[in-house]
């Protein structure tokens, strides 16, 4: 499954976002905040292709291969 290259510039701007703001280990409040927030809007969105749990998978599955 690959990203295309708008979504992949979206899924590393936002991987960016949430390293502007490091939270401790175990305490990622506002981090899981803004993924919540981000997994309700593709969920929502109406052009979107993929559930919001399949985007999840897609983005971290793309993260964790280097894929840029």
């Amino acid at each position: 499954m690959f990203l295309t290259q708008r979504e992949l510039a979206a899924v590393t701007a936002f991987r960016h976002e949430l390293h502007r703001r490091p939270e401790p280990s175990g305490e990622e409040v506002e981090t899981a905040r803004a993924v919540a927030a981000a997994l309700e809007v593709t969920s929502r969105t109406e052009s979107s292709r993929i559930s919001a749990d399949t985007a999840w998978l897609r983005c971290t599955t793309a993260l964790k291969s280097g894929r840029r």
